[in-house]
């Protein structure tokens, strides 16, 4: 809470009642108070991209000394030789796979060895950007009992669009039978893209509230979920991440909480630009059957 500036008098009294703290102490509080969160981000052949991404972790961090803020840029595919820019408020790595593990396949190296490490994990892309008080915000997140995934506000440019909240309520078996017609077609593929992407514009839910599953560009999961899930195994290549993350979330009885003042400014598709609507609608059909056959 924020209060009035007392005055020359009055804050001088406030001082001598704070309680002596040894400077020991002092480092131990400072320790209990900061919060970490890593940046799983998977780039595939969007190295400009990536570029921006991390110079928007930074500011981010810089805005807010309380975190500390790692960045890993998984290349998957690696195509050419890159290195990260250099940043000054956060630690940034680079993890280069030389094939193409998929979005998730290749998150899930890094976060079987690190999740349990940080109060926050985000699996992400990296054509996005952070609000410059993304860190602010998220420092400043009362704890909310069995939150397993917070879900930001992602706001997409190519399409005007607000990604979240992408899925208020879980699917029936009806959904499955729907979308495995549409994903069998490339052409009722397309048809589908292009009418959900003209629905959701526009669309904006400015109220924090509990759903199902937000938008798999930003994922961003709570401590507590990677110590229940310090492993996690997607059953495809691309595509349905969301539906996999939200059955993981919904099967240890935790919670995905869609948050507006956590705000993502999403590029989209520089990456899935380069592959072809025929392999888009491929991996996102076999994807859906693992998840269906798991869950449904």
């Amino acid at each position: 809470m924020v209060g009035t500036m007392p005055t020359d008098s009055g804050y001088h009294q406030a001082l001598k009642t704070l309680p002596l703290i040894r400077p020991i102490e002092v480092k131990q509080r400072m320790r209990i108070l900061m919060k970490s969160i890593h940046f799983i981000a998977v780039n595939y052949k969007s190295y400009a991209a990536a570029e921006r991404f991390i110079r928007s972790v930074d500011a981010a961090a810089a805005a807010c000394k309380d975190f500390n803020a790692v960045v890993s840029v998984i290349d998957n595919g690696a195509a050419i030789t890159w290195q990260p820019p250099v940043a000054e408020h956060i630690k940034c790595e680079l993890i280069a796979f030389e094939e193409n593990l998929g979005y998730l396949g290749a998150a899930q190296q890094v976060w079987n060895t690190t999740s349990t490490d940080y109060d926050f994990t985000a699996i992400c892309n990296v054509d996005l950007e952070l609000a410059p008080d993304f860190l602010q915000q998220l420092y400043a997140l009362e704890a909310i009992d069995n939150c397993g995934w917070l879900a930001p506000d992602i706001y997409t440019t190519a399409t005007q669009r607000h990604e979240n909240p992408f899925m208020n309520r879980r699917p029936k078996k009806i959904n499955f039978i729907i979308w495995k017609a549409i994903y069998s077609s490339t052409l009722l593929y397309r048809i589908y893209s292009a009418i959900s992407a003209l629905k959701r514009r526009g669309a904006h839910n400015s109220n924090v509230c509990d759903i199902y599953a937000g938008h798999g560009s930003f994922m961003l999961f709570t401590n507590e979920f990677a110590k229940q899930n310090p492993e996690i195994h997607f059953p495809g290549f691309m595509y349905c991440e969301e539906l996999f993350l939200a059955e993981l979330i919904r099967t240890c009885s935790m919670r995905t909480i869609y948050n507006p003042h956590l705000r993502i400014v999403n590029i989209g598709k520089v990456s899935t630009a380069l592959i072809s609507q025929t392999k888009k609608s491929k991996w996102s059909l076999a994807s859906l059957k693992e998840i269906e056959k798991q869950w449904f």
